[in-house]
């Protein structure tokens, strides 16, 4: 078992324990091992448990493997989900209480496109209209039109008010069928997801106290791609109990909602007051192979690299091979 070993800064991040804090990532600066640090550090001084949150399967099997691999016997007290399974866990254990017979198979954000084109070829009309575009024009419809059910459906509106929010009766017609679609499939999106799980907790109080005193520390990663529905329910899971929360967020990933991005960091920042944190420092064992790299090309700088402090012993050089096999299987024998 090794430690990690941080720079001072990323240091003051993981052990910030006290409040709210906002931190800009940046690319390469060892986000994965201050997340690791921290969630260590948080699960000997909490009470309750750790909950770290973020959008994808990926980045919760990182953060996983990383910290089984650094700290272990920590998996009872430190839940690492995605948003989609969080929200899922909810309306299962409260399955008797949603509007849903079985819970609903969830179409992933990236899924939506084929849905939506399906419930389109479905309806005769929208059908023929569709057809008589060419692909750069349907796949800029497409696009347009599931911007606006998501914007919709974040907005809490209701269909009546798209139609009077888009003043486009054939968007209107859109949304209904790829609804009616979702619906014959016995499928939500993960808008609708979101929107089922805020209003449960806000219809029934008590299930938003009980994971409000549940968690006690409070992780969202890739905050930049968090939606207005994810934000309304980390905040029924900590109002007026605590405000341990922090975003880690990259602000050179483009989200896909700007104006949504910008509502909620700022709504985080009126509501929370955190700290705000920027996390600029390379990794630096991918500033070593940097390092090695000019050095092979002859375009070293020494003192660029002046202060790269590695954690880990390992072998670094430079090898012919004839193959990928072989080079494949000199990299496993060593």
């Amino acid at each position: 078992m090794s430690e990690i070993n941080l720079s001072p800064s990323q240091q003051k991040i993981a052990a910030f324990v006290d409040g709210a804090a906002l931190v800009n990532i940046r690319s390469r600066s060892a986000k994965t091992d201050v997340v690791v640090e921290r969630l260590k550090i948080l699960s000997t001084i909490a009470d309750a448990d750790v909950l770290y949150v973020t959008l994808t399967n990926k980045a919760c099997e990182d953060i996983r493997q990383r910290l089984s691999t650094i700290y272990t016997g920590l998996e009872n007290k430190i839940k690492i989900v995605t948003f989609k399974d969080f929200c899922l866990s909810i309306l299962r254990t409260h399955a008797s209480l949603t509007p849903y017979v079985t819970i609903p198979k969830v179409i992933l954000n990236c899924d939506r496109k084929e849905v939506l084109e399906e419930a389109i070829s479905r309806t005769p009309d929208l059908n023929e209209w569709y057809d008589r575009l060419d692909n750069s024009e349907q796949t800029e419809v497409i696009n347009k039109i599931l911007e606006r059910i998501h914007r919709v459906k974040c907005s809490l509106n209701s269909p009546d008010e798209l139609l009077e929010f888009a003043k486009d009766e054939r968007l209107y017609k859109v949304y209904l069928r790829y609804q009616h679609h979702l619906s014959c499939s016995n499928a939500i999106d993960e808008d609708d997801l979101a929107f089922n799980t805020y209003v449960l907790m806000i219809n029934n109080p008590k299930i938003a106290d009980i994971n409000r005193t549940a968690f006690e520390y409070i992780s969202i990663d890739e905050a930049q791609q968090l939606s207005r529905l994810h934000y309304l329910i980390l905040q029924s899971i900590t109002r007026d109990v605590h405000n341990n929360v922090m975003l880690l967020y990259d602000t050179n990933m483009c989200p896909k909602q700007p104006l949504e991005y910008n509502q909620v960091i700022d709504g985080f920042i009126k509501d929370f007051k955190p700290v705000v944190y920027e996390l600029i420092e390379e990794d630096n064992r991918s500033k070593a192979i940097e390092y090695y790299t000019n050095r092979i090309m002859g375009d070293l700088v020494e003192d660029d690299y002046s202060e790269i402090r590695i954690p880990y012993q390992g072998v670094c050089q430079e090898t012919a091979y004839a193959t990928p096999e072989d080079e494949a299987k000199a990299v496993v024998e060593k």
